[in-house]
């Protein structure tokens, strides 16, 4: 009994001084910080600095902020892996604690031509709406990151040539080959860019809720303007084209209508009496037939003349109403 007493108290000892080895250590390396790293970064200086990677900065102190991590070379983009980032991290003492998350490639750019940038941009987009038939819309350009870098790269220019490249979109992207030239008509620069662009168009919304089957009328429509992408026209520009339409599915207040959430109305029910014109060159009669068929406006269904009994088929234009022509 007394001989356990003992190696449980020698136990004990090793635990505690252990545990008091572990705290001193802890103490002395400083709590662990987990850096978040950005996928891209933009820099107008030579050297990057931690802060331009680290999105949670707040863990950093003001002086590590400053630390200086990679030289940014002025004419190209430069790449580094996680890895690397956190070798370079490994030259200031602070930082050896420290953990990073972020993607696996950081991508580094020299944005050292700002103004210039801004300039190619704008003069791009006022080229782009002399063209037809982008001159004639109302459009916007938006500019993607590599455009942005390979504009970037162009020097000082008085004028810019834009020329669409091998497209047949007029909408969404397209791509452009741009000419920068200097005052004296001489080339700067050129690029191949591929922005979307946005036409602004006046659409066809619901302005109260309807349910499948409801039957379209001037209250319950309105217009709005929106910035459209895509030479798909599925949107309603013209907003009698609704009038007297029905939905194909309920819709809500504020909710888009498309052609597919439209169809034409049922004119004739089977069974029904129909007033048809029929017509022979220069000359028309108006009887009233039978509708063998159930039909919406535009389609062609059978009737039957009550007096003949034959039948024959005819287009429904309206409610009740067909029209039969005859050849000659």
């Amino acid at each position: 009994m007394k001989q356990y007493s003992q190696q449980n108290w020698l136990n004990r000892t090793i635990l505690g001084l252990l545990l008091v080895v572990f705290v001193q250590a802890t103490v002395l390396a400083g709590p662990t910080r987990i850096l978040n790293i950005k996928p891209v970064i933009e820099t107008k200086a030579q050297r990057a600095v931690l802060k331009d990677f680290v999105i949670n900065d707040h863990l950093l102190t003001d002086a590590e902020k400053e630390f200086e991590i990679i030289d940014v070379p002025s004419d190209r983009d430069k790449i580094i892996s996680i890895i690397d980032f956190a070798y370079l991290l490994q030259q200031y003492e602070e930082m050896m604690n420290a953990k990073v998350s972020g993607p696996r490639k950081i991508r580094i750019k020299r944005n050292n031509n700002s103004e210039t940038l801004i300039r190619a941009k704008a003069a791009v987009i006022s080229e782009i709406k002399k063209i037809a038939p982008w001159g004639e819309w109302e459009i916007d350009v938006l500019f993607n990151a590599n455009d942005d870098t390979l504009l970037n790269r162009i020097k000082d220019f008085d004028s810019v040539e834009v020329m669409p490249y091998n497209n047949r979109a007029l909408l969404g992207n397209i791509q452009f080959r741009t000419t920068f030239l200097d005052s004296e008509g001489r080339e700067t620069g050129t690029a191949l860019i591929n922005p979307v662009i946005l036409k602004k168009e006046n659409v066809a919304i619901m302005n109260t809720s309807s349910k499948k089957g409801h039957i379209l009328t001037e209250s319950n429509l309105n217009m709005i303007p929106i910035w459209v992408g895509s030479n798909k026209r599925d949107y309603i520009t013209d907003k009698s084209s609704c009038l007297g339409r029905e939905l194909a599915k309920s819709l809500s207040t504020g909710d888009l209508i498309k052609s597919s959430d439209l169809m034409n109305p049922i004119c004739a029910k089977k069974g029904d009496i129909v007033w048809i014109v029929s017509k022979r060159g220069a000359l028309s009669i108006k009887l009233a037939v039978i509708a063998m068929q159930t039909g919406r406006k535009n389609e062609f269904i059978r009737f039957k003349n009550k007096s003949s009994k034959k039948e024959f088929t005819a287009k429904l234009i309206g409610d009740k109403q067909a029209v039969h022509e005859i050849a000659p």
